[in-house]
């Protein structure tokens, strides 16, 4: 029986998450197909050829091993120059309110809504916030009463969240 690949979702979660999920050459020649046809599905016709020629060069031109990086970066400028995407700005809020940050989802969130227009979504959030690298954890506490309580904790230190940024791009 063969089983068929899911359709790709070109979204730009997904774009930044395969984009960080490179770690060779080869993985990223096997994405090349998936980064052409998201620009192809968000830009116009002359953009998106002009994006496909200059990858190509990109790859035909770059060292295997060092420029892996470089590249990475030049990818993710194209979905980071949309200075109108909300991604975008939840990830400016995060840059410029959180030097370090160790505080549940909920609470970042209603930080975040109240700071800007026009605010994504929590699951959105959620995902943009995973796709950008930063990770979750989950941390239960026993109230007085016997009943535990859950909580989603958006951590990071400063090293770190730089080390996010600087590999995004942003």
């Amino acid at each position: 029986m063969t089983h068929s690949k899911a359709p790709a979702k070109y979204t730009t979660n997904n774009f930044r998450l395969r984009v960080n999920g490179i770690e060779d050459f080869d993985q990223l020649i096997e994405s090349k197909e998936y980064f052409v046809h998201y620009i192809k599905s968000r830009y116009n016709k002359i953009l998106s050829l002009g994006f496909s020629e200059a990858f190509e060069r990109m790859i035909e031109n770059h060292n295997r091993s060092h420029d892996i990086e470089y590249i990475k970066l030049w990818l993710l400028e194209v979905i980071n120059s949309s200075s109108s995407s909300r991604e975008i700005r939840l990830f400016k809020f995060l840059k410029d309110e959180y030097s370090e940050i160790n505080v549940p989802f909920s609470e970042f969130y209603n930080n975040y809504i109240s700071s800007v227009d026009n605010p994504l979504g929590k699951n959105l959030v959620s995902r943009s916030l995973t796709a950008l690298g930063l990770k979750t954890t989950i941390v239960r506490k026993k109230h007085g009463d016997g009943t535990w309580k859950f909580s989603i904790i958006v951590h990071a230190s400063n090293n770190e969240l730089t080390e996010i940024f600087r590999k995004n791009g942003i």
